[in-house]
């Protein structure tokens, strides 16, 4: 038994030999809603919410993440400098020193 999309409301295409309307509504074809107990429709519910929370969280953490790596760059940059300018007041020292050893 085959029944195909539907091509206009309330009509189906059927191929089979037999095939009946009370046949498909028999086997489950019609167009009953489905029944989900409540238990498990509350178990999807919190499942969402949890996923939700997870997807928050993460978010944060990621957010965070970015954040201390500007904080360390930053870091990294000003060490840089500082090492930078004892590097010159070494070599100034190292210059007067010369100048009076002389």
């Amino acid at each position: 038994m085959i029944v195909m999309e539907k091509e206009n409301d309330g009509y189906r295409r059927l191929y089979g030999r037999g095939v009946t309307n009370r046949l498909i509504k028999k086997v489950g074809g019609g167009d009953a809603s489905y029944m989900i107990p409540a238990g498990l429709m509350e178990s999807f519910k919190a499942n969402e919410v949890e996923r939700n929370e997870l997807i928050e969280m993460w978010k944060e953490i990621q957010e965070d993440h970015e954040k201390k790596q500007a904080e360390l760059e930053a870091m990294r940059i000003d060490i840089k400098n500082q090492q930078q300018n004892l590097e010159a007041m070494m070599r100034k020292l190292a210059e007067q020193q010369r100048r009076e050893g002389r």
